[in-house]
């Protein structure tokens, strides 16, 4: 472990790189600790902020953390995986509160499981519809849902729509990217499914789609060797930091069989 002004940076023989860009107490709590543990039980990189919060520069940000050490560590880490491996794989780790407020994004609409295309505005107070969100830029579209270990490609091109379309467009945000074709669906389908069967309500881009253009996730979305994506975990899930890193590190082997296998 290289300690950093920002925080630490961590190297190990893996193409995975963890990011913790908000682990800061008082933004993401307990999201620097998962993810060194993370980083420790899968034998995995991790670069980890715990030094700066969000207001004083939101490490998640490339508008904002574009000329950062925190950014150009992690850039030169993964083009260094890409050139040793041929493909890299980022994810970031967040954290949401257990219950829905009002306070950062009072327009955002979350969408239950439903029959058709109507969303429903969540009320203040509510508990969040997930424990885990995975975002890379899709969303699921429940009047194509489908409960299965093996859908066919058109199963998963029907559930898992891209989040820019108008329809499913999160956060009334327009920079919005429209190429998810770095995070495969049956990818991030088997994921999802990987943390329903350790207990987990799972959704794909539920709240946290991560489909802005300016996110740390869509750094790379127009290289073909690099799949990034991002786990947005509530609070009560991120206290036992100990069972969560376990839980995913669990997740993560499930769906890739060798973390340095590039398949």
């Amino acid at each position: 472990m290289e300690r950093t002004d920002y925080g630490c940076i961590i190297k190990n023989p893996s193409r995975f790189v963890f990011v913790a860009p908000h682990g800061k107490m008082g933004n993401d709590d307990y999201t620097d600790k998962i993810t060194e543990l993370i980083s420790q039980k899968y034998n995995a990189n991790a670069v980890i902020n715990s030094n700066y919060s969000r207001n004083q520069v939101d490490k998640n940000d490339i508008s904002q953390s574009g000329d950062t050490q925190f950014q150009k560590d992690l850039v030169a880490l993964v083009d260094d995986i890409v050139a040793g491996y041929g493909k890299a794989n980022v994810i970031m780790i967040h954290g949401s509160a257990d219950k829905w407020t009002h306070s950062r994004h009072d327009k955002k609409r979350l969408f239950n499981n439903y029959p058709n295309e109507k969303g429903e505005w969540l009320k203040n107070g509510e508990k969040r519809p997930y424990d885990i969100d995975i975002g890379c830029g899709l969303t699921e579209d429940h009047r194509y849902f489908v409960d299965s270990k093996n859908p066919s490609d058109v199963e998963l091109e029907g559930f898992l729509k891209l989040s820019s379309s108008d329809l499913w467009k999160r956060n009334q945000n327009s920079d919005t990217m429209t190429d998810c074709r770095r995070m495969p669906r049956r990818e991030v389908y088997n994921l999802k499914r990987a943390f329903e069967e350790k207990g987990y309500r799972t959704t794909i881009g539920k709240e946290w789609a991560a489909q802005n253009k300016n996110k740390l996730v869509q750094k790379w979305s127009s290289n073909p060797d690099v799949g990034s994506m991002q786990l947005e975990i509530i609070e009560q899930h991120r206290k036992n930091t100990e069972k969560i890193s376990n839980d995913i590190v669990a997740a993560l082997k499930a769906v890739y069989d060798n973390i340095n296998e590039v398949k």
